[in-house]
């Protein structure tokens, strides 16, 4: 039989044939979803990530913003005599941490500038598409003039003792809204609160950016996470012995303390131009501008030559798959037709053994002659 006397080399050469073609068409079919999926899908030059318990970290880290509540009292004679409320400078939120990462294209030019100030901060953010085909710009924070600032390591306001024994400006520094009292040469009563509904949130605007939900729900996806400010009324009372009177003052201090963390994602091409600028002022969104051309409208800016030898590649893909597809059918039918003919050989070696007549004419074996 030919199957059994065959060389053993020849079997082993055509189980490899075998293989090889299988291979090939997992190959062309895991190749062909991917390509469409890039041309199709565009891309961003850049993309965010949360930074999680790793200690080794690939990219460049950021940091959400916070501010400290700051009151400052000022004493004369054992007697409060003024009260002023400001904010600290922002500073990086230790329990928020961000990563940027550079995202290549498959198709243009990328180029990404990333700038962090001291604090960790994000400033600007420019995006620019350069002549190629998808490519992402810059992103530049500008640099932002440090003012040194010394805060206190702890709240002070729940001081058991007085925190004022002379003459002088005072700070106490506060993290988080709260009602209480310190003794700063006489009782002050002190109250944060967030402001009333209404005048609390400074919201982005509609589809610039999405909040980006709990900690457990950011990703990593093309753009960037910044927080909003929030209104906060604080109120410090001090009363004047001897009258009805008080020192006092009520202000209202932004801060992005309890805001939600926000995606301002950024625009995905292919063939359009990608321009925008974002500003930000200590991690805060301030300013958002992008201007996307149609793709459509890109596509007609190119050369016909170019856009020619585009889709005559993506075309050259699925005429590569086709061809193969043919051949590979053709394969299986004349393997279909030396088995059949294989079949009839044995029976016919067997019946002509058996000197059986009737069989040998009813399997033809005339005609393999």
């Amino acid at each position: 039989m030919v199957r059994k006397h065959a060389h053993p080399s020849c079997y082993h050469l055509r189980k490899d044939i075998s293989m090889t073609r299988l291979t090939t068409e997992r190959a062309g079919q895991l190749a062909l979803p991917c390509l469409l999926a890039a041309a199709l899908a565009g891309c961003a030059g850049i993309e965010s990530a949360p930074v999680g318990g790793q200690d080794v970290v690939e990219g460049v880290a950021y940091h959400l913003p916070m501010r400290f509540f700051q009151l400052k009292v000022t004493v004369a004679d054992q007697k409060v005599t003024a009260l002023d409320w400001s904010t600290s400078e922002a500073f990086a939120d230790p329990a928020r941490a961000f990563v940027l990462r550079y995202n290549a294209h498959l198709i243009g030019k990328t180029t990404v500038k990333v700038e962090v100030n001291s604090k960790g901060l994000l400033s600007t953010a420019n995006t620019a598409t350069t002549d190629s085909i998808a490519a992402l710009g810059t992103v530049q924070p500008n640099k932002v003039q440090e003012k040194p600032s010394i805060l206190p390591s702890k709240t002070e306001a729940d001081a058991p003792v007085d925190r004022c024994p002379a003459n002088g400006d005072y700070v106490f520094v506060f993290d988080k809204p709260e009602q209480t009292k310190i003794l700063c040469g006489q009782w002050i009563d002190v109250r944060i609160a967030r402001a009333p509904a209404g005048a609390a949130d400074n919201l982005p605007a509609a589809g610039a950016s999405s909040p980006a939900g709990a900690p457990a729900t950011l990703a990593r996806t093309p753009g960037i996470y910044y927080r909003i400010n929030r209104a906060f009324l604080a109120t410090a009372q001090a009363p004047v012995s001897g009258s009805k009177a008080s020192v006092g003052q009520s202000k209202l201090l932004l801060a992005p303390n309890d805001s939600p963390t926000v995606l301002l994602p950024f625009g995905r091409t292919v063939f359009a131009a990608n321009d925008g600028d974002i500003t930000l002022v200590d991690g805060v969104l301030q300013a958002y501008e992008q201007a996307n051309d149609g793709e459509l409208a890109a596509m007609l800016k190119f050369p016909a030559s170019m856009l020619g030898a585009y889709f005559s590649a993506v075309g050259n893909v699925f005429n590569a798959f086709t061809e193969r597809d043919t051949r590979a059918l053709s394969v299986r039918q004349a393997d279909l037709k030396n088995d059949i003919l294989r079949f009839k050989l044995d029976r016919c070696l067997d019946a002509l053994k058996k000197n059986d007549t009737a069989a040998l004419q009813s399997l033809q074996c005339d005609a393999l002659r």
